[in-house]
């Protein structure tokens, strides 16, 4: 994503300012994912999450992680690595979880994990997971 040095990321807008969170590797395995919220040359960032279970099979395979802004211009963050899918909010002391995935023995959490708000608030998130070949397309929602 441009100026931050990074290949895996998303945007979201609400108008004025931008979120972006992406994830910052410091090794094949490792990174952190952090989340930027401004405008360009005025970003402030903040790391959310470690994570160190993942791969990368090709550029733009993946999407460690997701956003969506909720109606009250919230992020919503889903990340994920082979073995874990957190989403979380984030809100002004920091981040709130509001679910916490564990893949099943052996399953693992792949790739294009995506997070969005719907209108009434539901937070839904989609995910494809290893198992039976090809694998399975995931759905999970809010109450």
């Amino acid at each position: 994503i441009g100026d931050f040095g990074v290949e895996f990321g998303a945007v979201g807008s609400d108008g004025e300012t931008l979120h972006l969170v992406y994830l910052a590797r410091s090794s094949e395995t490792q990174g952190v994912v952090r989340y930027a919220t401004g405008v360009p040359g005025d970003f402030q960032i903040t790391d959310l999450v470690e994570v160190s279970d993942f791969s990368i099979g090709f550029s733009g395979a993946r999407d460690i992680a997701t956003l969506d802004l909720d109606s009250s211009g919230r992020p919503v963050v889903a990340v994920q690595d082979l073995s874990q899918l957190l989403v979380l909010r984030i809100v002004d002391s920091g981040t709130e979880m509001l679910a916490d995935f564990r893949a099943a023995s052996g399953i693992d959490f792949k790739q294009q994990t995506d997070v969005a708000v719907d209108e009434q608030g539901r937070v839904h998130v989609a995910w494809w997971q290893s198992g039976e070949a090809p694998g399975t397309v995931c759905h999970a929602v809010s109450g």
